[in-house]
């Protein structure tokens, strides 16, 4: 049988020890290690984006949401254009969903604005919003609140949390920051 997420002694790039996980459906997994260590390859791996030099990996989810350290948006859409592209915006009832989300990370009076017009913060939290708005299995997070002050930080971590609660998805996070973290996740020591 297949669990929600199996890693054996995959390894990212020459030189990074292999690494092992294995994690059930609603797990939170908090990848602990220092810089340099491959923590963001990881994640790259498990959310399908890269393949490992070694090892194997399964998986028994069907989608993976990713918020990445930097934004990846598309400068000259706006905030709303830029989450309208997901696949999931045909869907009846995204609209009104979308509206939810920005409004719960407090978002919503700038989603006509270009993404490039938008602050450090404003742009992490569309990253976020496009992250849950997939409505993924399995939600990663790479160092997704570094640029967030507190205000905006509990706001996100209010909709993940209610995401993860409400979805029973998996989440799997890195940060540096030990109280920017989402919900009580299991650390994971990285060699």
């Amino acid at each position: 049988m297949t669990r929600f997420l199996e890693l054996s002694d995959v390894q990212t790039a020459a030189g990074h020890a292999p690494f092992s996980l294995a994690m059930d459906c609603g797990d939170n997994v908090e990848l602990r290690g220092a810089s340099g260590r491959g923590k963001t390859s990881l994640l790259r791996v498990i959310a399908g984006l890269d393949r490992p030099v070694g090892g194997r990996i399964e998986r028994g989810y069907t989608l993976c949401g990713f918020a990445f350290q930097e934004p990846r948006l598309l400068p000259h859409l706006t905030a709303r254009e830029n989450l309208m592209i997901l696949p999931q915006s045909k869907a009846p009832g995204f609209s009104d969903k979308l509206h939810r989300v920005l409004c719960d990370l407090g978002i919503s009076e700038v989603q006509s604005r270009e993404t490039a017009l938008l602050s450090g913060g404003e742009r992490q939290r569309v990253n976020i919003a496009r992250a849950v708005l997939a409505e993924p299995d399995c939600l990663v997070l790479d160092e997704a609140a570094s640029n967030l002050d507190q205000e905006a930080f509990q706001k996100v971590a209010d909709c993940i949390l209610g995401q993860y609660r409400g979805r029973r998805m998996a989440i799997i996070q890195v940060s540096h920051v030990p109280d920017r973290l989402f919900g009580s996740a299991r650390p994971v020591p990285v060699a």
